[in-house]
């Protein structure tokens, strides 16, 4: 017959086991969190150079050749290197800021300086994102619309666009620091963590209002090329066909997945380190869609990609590239039934 003391035994047998198998998980969730950081840190440095280099070259090649600068559509391509290699430099700053703190030892931040190393990093998303709505918006007119297209190619209105959006991202940006809370600390420095509660609210909306709208002008785009029976123009709408659909796939992929993650880590009141892990994952998904965009929007131009050669090859420009440059996807197509 069990005594108390052997009941009383059996019970710290029991509680210290739990206890040590509490410690032993959590020590093994954080080796978890700090192989995929370390992962996460690694892949970032090339995304980083990467960015800044080819996104630079893009502007370059659309600013040095008059052929290219004469079409909007060019110059928004240059706007969205443009925005690409802004938040190349804000992720090559947010790398930087993140080794210097890993050296130093440091595992408590104040919100408001993180929410400045990662200034550069939001202002560049602001400026990809709403230029990709405008390239999204040009194609849907320059398929649905080609008429009214041609009446809108002109610099002002290129202009326009450039400070719609570089003033609406200076304002989404310097949105981050109202009500932000003096000397409050956070154990992750990243933007995710270190925001208040209703720019987190904004982000998550800000994000799916844009994925929607882009998607959804995509998805609208595509069906009038499908449609067209033009022999002279099947070869091209079939790459317009594949080039916008591995857009949405992309874009589906590298920016809507890891804000939606964001947005379940905001919903069910995730903890900061949660929310910073959130940040890094949707930082690392559009590095690679920034990478992405060279391929995605200008390699299948035909006529940009005969200059970019040439610029580096020192020679003429091949004027021939222009039969199919852009017919559907960089220049309006003839009238399409639909």
């Amino acid at each position: 017959m069990a005594t108390k003391a052997d009941e009383s035994r059996k019970y710290q047998v029991v509680h210290i086991s739990n206890e040590q198998l509490k410690k032993i998980t959590t020590k093994r969730r954080h080796q978890m969190e700090d192989a995929v950081s370390t992962l996460i840190r690694v892949v970032r440095v090339p995304l980083a150079v990467l960015s800044v280099i080819q996104n630079l070259l893009i502007v370059i090649v659309v600013l040095r050749y008059p052929t290219l600068k004469k079409n909007v559509s060019n110059l928004l391509i240059a706007q969205l290197g443009f925005a690409d290699f802004i938040f190349g430099v804000g992720l090559c700053i947010r790398i930087a800021i993140t080794e210097v703190h890993i050296s130093t030892g440091m595992f408590t931040f104040e919100s408001f300086e993180c929410l400045c190393y990662g200034s550069v990093t939001i202002l560049g998303v602001h400026l990809s994102q709403t230029t990709m709505l405008m390239i999204a918006v040009d194609r849907l007119f320059c398929i649905r619309f080609p008429h009214h297209y041609r009446t809108m190619q002109k610099s002002g209105f290129s202009w326009i666009r450039v400070c719609i959006s570089v003033i609406y991202s200076l304002v989404g940006t310097g949105a981050q620091f109202i009500h932000t809370e003096a000397g409050r600390s956070v154990y992750s420095c990243s933007a995710g963590a270190s925001w208040n509660v209703y720019y987190r609210i904004y982000w998550v909306l800000f994000a799916a209002v844009l994925s929607f709208f882009i998607c959804g002008l995509y998805l609208i785009s595509i069906p009038p090329l499908r449609r067209s029976s033009a022999d002279s123009f099947i070869r091209c709408h079939r790459s317009a066909v594949i080039t916008m659909t591995t857009i949405i796939i992309s874009y589906c992929i590298f920016w809507c997945l890891p804000n939606f993650t964001y947005f379940l880590c905001v919903l069910f009141n995730a903890e900061h380190s949660i929310l910073g892990g959130a940040i890094y994952f949707m930082s690392l998904g559009s590095g690679l869609f920034a990478v992405l965009n060279l391929y995605l929007y200008i390699w299948k131009h035909r006529e940009f990609r005969y200059c970019f050669l040439n610029m580096f090859t020192c020679g003429p420009i091949r004027r021939s590239a222009a039969d199919c440059s852009g017919v559907g996807v960089f220049k309006p197509i003839h009238p399409v039934s639909v």
